[in-house]
């Protein structure tokens, strides 16, 4: 499917469009610190970086800070990020359907309460959402225009992959995708030279991702954190507790540690367990120490395999597939026993992932099906594309995470809201006009 001339946008798009742009700046003005903003910020400020929180983020809002103070400059890059992707789509892709609805959709998905919720935090987490989804909207048009993108586009395209891939762990399990996608639409949707072009550059992204980023901690920093240590002791624990004895050296108990002590502070935050007011346990610090934890994870895991996987499974359960988006925040700011978190609070439920999951399922199907026809073809392979990327998350996170929050797949609910319009226009596009 190609697209149509552009018709030009009602007076009523732009003031909508610029209404909400102006609206989210003021309400989340400058932009919201969390614990970990904080940290990143005192990296910044101090230009020492650590590998626990992403160096690189921390390495720009350094030279951010010298211009402005505080988190503004930082959190304009996110408001910049997700609304040209909202124009790209409302002024560039869907205006040309005339379809007004999913034109109107698309300049109020920042309303939607999976995206709102955590819409004015400078997180890394966003970064990696709303820089993703910009490059991913830019891609859908071309694929839906079917013309290859120009030299200058490919460099702003690809520095924007490797800063918000640079800023999430996670981020390079996908990276291949979106690079499978570029590669697909410079190869003419041709499916060898894509796989020869995007393995090649995947590998090369990935790889001075990782050189980057060691460079920062070595070199204005004091080495590796190696957080990996604290997904180690939260899988101990989450073996612990099912298992019903303590598996965790002695070496790194805070004090004599029992069963019911791990269970106490055992959920689906890591914190608790280590860093928390009465965390049972310490991280490890030394080489010997690391391990000593390594080891005895590997052991634990051999002995207890299906214990390691109910634990996985129930982190991933609890926080991501019936997490409560922006819930915790609501907690601490409303409070408990008014009226607010009492009836209105508990409806967030709705939010959860579990009820976007048979949506996903279902494009996939529109998606394939989309596949067999020209004039379905392109917002096929948007749709597939897209939720490709959010399912490879999931993956991810099921395995290579720190326990798991809802904002974990913020990523993956953004993607899905993208990728609304173009299951409708899938669907609505059975027939060639």
């Amino acid at each position: 499917m190609t697209l149509k001339p552009l018709h030009t946008p009602p007076l009523s798009s732009w003031i909508l469009f610029f209404g909400l742009l102006l609206a989210c700046l003021f309400v989340f003005y400058p932009g919201q610190l969390s614990p970990d903003s904080l940290s990143i910020y005192a990296q910044a400020q101090a230009h020492q970086y650590s590998d626990h929180h992403p160096p690189l983020m921390g390495y720009l809002w350094h030279y951010l800070d010298l211009i402005v103070k505080g988190p503004l400059l930082m959190y304009l890059i996110n408001l910049g990020l997700i609304w040209s992707a909202l124009y790209i789509l409302a002024f560039k892709i869907f205006t040309a359907q005339k379809n007004k609805l999913l034109h109107y959709y698309v300049l109020c998905i920042p309303l939607i309460p999976h995206v709102a919720c955590y819409a004015g935090f400078v997180w890394k987490d966003l970064i990696f959402a709303y820089g993703y989804g910009l490059i991913s909207v830019y891609l859908a048009l071309k694929t839906m225009k079917e013309e290859p993108i120009s030299r200058k586009a490919s460099f702003l395209l690809g520095c924007l992959l490797f800063y918000a891939t640079a800023v999430k762990y996670q981020a390079q399990f996908i990276l291949p995708l979106v690079m499978g996608w570029y590669t697909y639409v410079q190869s003419r949707f041709k499916v060898g030279p894509t796989l020869l072009k995007a393995v090649p550059l995947s590998a090369l992204f990935i790889i001075l991702i990782h050189h980057t980023n060691q460079h920062l901690v070595t070199n204005q920093g004091q080495g590796s954190s190696n957080s990996w240590k604290y997904v180690k002791i939260y899988d101990l624990a989450g073996m612990s507790v099912r298992a019903q004895t303590v598996l965790i050296p002695t070496a790194f108990h805070k004090k004599a540690v029992t069963v019911a002590d791990v269970e106490s502070a055992y959920s689906f935050e890591w914190e608790p367990l280590i860093t928390g007011p009465n965390a049972p346990f310490r991280a490890p610090i030394t080489d010997a120490e690391l391990k000593i934890i390594q080891s005895t994870w590997w052991q634990a895991v051999r002995a207890h395999p299906t214990l390691y996987i109910a634990h996985r499974w129930s982190i991933w359960k609890k926080g991501i597939l019936f997490g409560v988006p922006g819930k915790a925040w609501l907690d601490q700011k409303l409070g408990k026993d008014n009226f607010i978190s009492t009836y209105l609070v508990p409806l967030g439920i709705l939010t959860a992932y579990v009820f976007i999951l048979p949506f996903q399922l279902l494009f996939f199907v529109l998606g394939m099906r989309g596949l067999r026809h020209a004039h379905t073809r392109g917002a096929a392979r948007t749709l597939l594309f897209m939720g490709s990327m959010g399912a490879m998350l999931l993956c991810v996170l099921l395995i290579f995470s720190l326990a798991a929050v809802p904002r974990y797949i913020y990523f993956t609910n953004y993607l899905f809201m993208l990728s609304v319009p173009f299951a409708f226009l899938n669907h609505q596009a059975r027939k060639p006009e």
